[in-house]
């Protein structure tokens, strides 16, 4: 499958890739665990975005919705639908931040989620997806590393 090739645009909140960053970036749904629970980022948490983004432009929804019962922004319910998708996160990382709540983690992971591939197909994508979608950003792969991914290489030698 090819949707041919990714262009980049609208650099206006461009930072320096290299420093930390304490202020609030990208729309609710997008934010990285660290812009939730307000340390400090860097370019990694792009790399978070990406693969949200990727994830809702594939599948053709959200894969974090961030809402409570009243259909509000929930910072306590979207770090419950990370913990769904990534796990617990690392104590580590959980003692940097500001993580008080005993909200439910919904019981559906990227396996169940995913729809549209089966197979190998399949499995490259979650892989993808994984490299991107990390807990700590320092486990997140660069834009270098994702960029020859199997799973985006595929598509250009088909």
């Amino acid at each position: 499958m090819s949707y041919g090739t990714p262009v980049l645009c609208d650099f206006g909140e461009a930072r320096i890739g290299t420093e930390n960053h304490a202020e609030d970036i990208v729309p609710d749904v997008y934010r990285a665990p660290e812009l939730i629970l307000q340390i400090h980022w860097n370019y990694k948490a792009d790399i978070w975005n990406v693969g949200v983004l990727t994830w809702d432009l594939f599948e053709g929804q959200q894969l974090f919705q961030a809402r409570d019962a009243q259909g509000r922004l929930d910072d306590a319910q979207h770090l419950a639908e990370m913990q769904a998708i990534l796990g617990p996160p690392p104590l580590d990382f959980v003692q940097r931040g500001d993580w008080n709540s005993d909200i439910s983690v919904p019981t559906y992971n990227l396996e169940t989620l995913e729809e549209k591939l089966e197979g190998n197909d399949k499995g490259r994508l979650l892989q993808f997806m994984r490299r991107m979608l990390c807990w700590s950003p320092d486990d997140r792969a660069t834009a270098k590393e994702l960029l020859f991914d199997p799973w985006l290489m595929e598509g250009l030698f088909k």
